[in-house]
């Protein structure tokens, strides 16, 4: 990332070639994973290139995908829509089905 006009732009590339390029990433999307906690929504995990964010039943969850929408807007952040879902019970991730419900494997 660089700040160039008052802007931090964020390069799409590998400069130093792609053995570097997995360790630079994560460092931003720790950054990232950083911002949307000091933004309240702690229930948030991160995988590589995805980001799980989590309401759980029965907990006040006030904040909704219009949030976290609205956050990564800010930043310039832009998300994969193909790779979007919204809160549900049971998901696909990292090549599993959860059932949060039921607590099995489907």
């Amino acid at each position: 990332m660089v700040l160039i006009d008052g802007l931090v732009r964020m390069q799409k590339c590998m400069d130093f070639g792609g053995a570097s390029h997995p360790g630079v990433w994560g460092k931003i999307a720790d950054a990232i994973l950083e911002i949307f906690r000091r933004y309240g929504i702690t229930d948030v995990l991160k995988w590589v290139d995805d980001f799980v964010f989590m309401r759980y039943p029965g907990k006040e969850n006030w904040y909704d995908v219009k949030l976290i929408w609205d956050i990564a807007a800010r930043l310039g952040w832009t998300w994969d829509p193909g790779k979007f879902f919204d809160f549900a019970i049971r998901y696909r991730y990292i090549g599993f089905l959860w059932d949060l419900a039921h607590q099995e494997k489907p």
